[in-house]
């Protein structure tokens, strides 16, 4: 009974995969767009810059409350 339901679910998998690739739409003719330019890619060396300053300015703090 095994094999008779591997087969069964085997065809039906095929039937499925079948009928959605002869009901899908076609391929896009035309090639996409090129996407705009993202501000963080314009602006990387002031957010590095920022984050080395935040950075540095938590480790200030945390040895701040720390005695010696």
């Amino acid at each position: 009974m095994k094999i008779i339901k591997n087969k069964f679910f085997i065809c039906i998998s095929l039937l499925l995969t079948g009928v959605s690739s002869y009901c899908a739409p076609p391929a896009p003719t035309q090639r996409a767009p090129t996407p705009p330019d993202l501000p963080i890619d314009q602006n990387i060396i002031q957010l590095a810059l920022v984050g080395v300053i935040f950075g540095t300015y938590i480790i200030y703090k945390q040895n701040k409350k720390r005695p010696i």
